[in-house]
């Protein structure tokens, strides 16, 4: 502990004796008996005087602050504040912990005194520097979607013979396997017809509108869910829409499908039959044999129209086998494809086979796929042609 002085130094003020005391800032006292006290102890002092290495090391290094850490705070010292610049002895000392605290209130600012360089340092802490760690923005999530059927077969329902459909369901696909919520959601009717057998769907123009909470949300989810369209005895298409959140991101997800009558049963399969072998012509024994004027006739149980679809005539060739005296497949044979043309040339009996290349008799085999939509039956029909000689034996 420094003893308390005070230090009444006569200045010579204008306009006043020159003896009138003037009381000092107490800082500058301070300072001033600091200095008187290094002085009166060095030459007091029966130790080796330390001027000798302080002055090689007073040279100043450039450095107008330094700072040092103690008991975990920062602090900065030197300019403005004495000593101003920074000598690396300085520097030494105090990071060599040769000091000790003054009194608080003895300088302005927090100072320790370098017991053998005697001389005060006043110390500025240095506020820590906040580390702001920028905000993590999350991606948003994958947006979901919404499947189901596309074609529902529902029932006449009530007096206004409704076509109500029931026992489907939606399914709320979520990439992330995360949860959404449901907001709002709507169901719009657009109303028409769908082809008994195409399935295809015509609108009419007239529509309606339909809102749903999130009890029926969960009703289409879970398969429970009826629709009762406002409009009687119409088949609709049945457009979904719901607005669903997660936290703050927001995702629509919507599905449609057709709601129609139940179709009519499968009709019968017709049939197809016509001549099994037929006497063919060739002009010479170099060419193909031809038959002509092939009649097939189609048979619909129901006296209903097919529509053709596609067909296809395969040509296996005979040869005569002398061991077994017969005639048998020689196991060469040729395709070619039944147009629309070809097949009504068969139903009407102008319809000529030929191979077009030289050939001895052959058998022809007919496939023929017919459909009355959506069903479809393929039919199958063999015919032999020959000369004279293949069908006699």
């Amino acid at each position: 502990m420094l003893p308390e002085m005070a230090f009444d130094l006569p200045i010579e003020v204008a306009g006043k004796e020159r003896d009138q005391p003037t009381r000092a800032d107490p800082e500058e006292d301070m300072r001033k008996f600091l200095a008187i006290s290094m002085l009166v102890l060095a030459a007091c002092s029966d130790a080796p005087a330390m001027t000798e290495p302080v002055a090689a090391n007073s040279v100043p290094s450039g450095a107008m602050t330094a700072t040092t850490v103690i008991n975990g705070v920062t602090y900065e010292y030197g300019c403005p504040d004495f000593p101003c610049p920074i000598t690396q002895i300085v520097v030494d000392h105090i990071e060599n912990h040769l000091w000790f605290w003054m009194p608080p209130g003895t300088f302005a600012k927090p100072t320790i005194y370098l017991y053998i360089l005697k001389t005060p340092v006043q110390l500025r802490q240095v506020a820590p520097t906040t580390v702001i760690e920028p905000p993590v923005i999350q991606p948003p999530p994958p947006p979901p979607t919404l499947t189901g059927p596309t074609i529902v077969v529902g029932k006449v329902f009530g007096p206004l013979s409704q076509i109500t459909c029931d026992h489907f369901s939606l399914s709320l696909v979520s990439p992330d396997g995360g949860p959404w919520d449901f907001v709002t959601g709507q169901v719009t009717y657009e109303y028409g017809s769908v082809d008994s057998y195409t399935a295809v769907f015509t609108p009419n123009g007239n529509s309606s509108v339909v809102g749903f909470n999130w009890a029926a949300w969960n009703q289409l989810l879970a398969g429970t869910y009826t629709l009762y369209p406002p409009f009687p005895n119409t088949e609709y298409r049945a457009h979904f829409k719901a607005n669903l959140e997660r936290g703050t991101n927001t995702a629509t997800v919507e599905h449609t499908f057709v709601c129609r009558k139940a179709p009519p049963p499968a009709p019968p399969a017709p049939t197809l039959s016509g001549p099994t072998g037929i006497l063919g012509q060739r002009a010479s024994k170099t060419s193909p044999f031809v038959c002509s004027n092939v009649l097939f006739t189609l048979v619909s149980p129901d006296g209903g129209p097919w529509t053709f679809v596609s067909g296809l005539r395969k040509i296996e060739f005979y040869m005569f086998d002398m061991i077994q005296n017969k005639w048998v497949l020689n196991g060469n044979s040729q395709t070619a494809s039944v147009t629309s043309t070809g097949w009504q040339q068969l139903l009407a009996g102008t319809y000529a086979i030929n191979p077009g290349v030289p050939s001895g008799p052959y058998k022809a085999t007919f496939t023929i796929t017919l459909a009355r939509s959506p069903f479809q039956h393929t039919l199958t029909h063999s015919v032999d042609c020959g000369g004279p000689d293949f069908f006699d034996l």
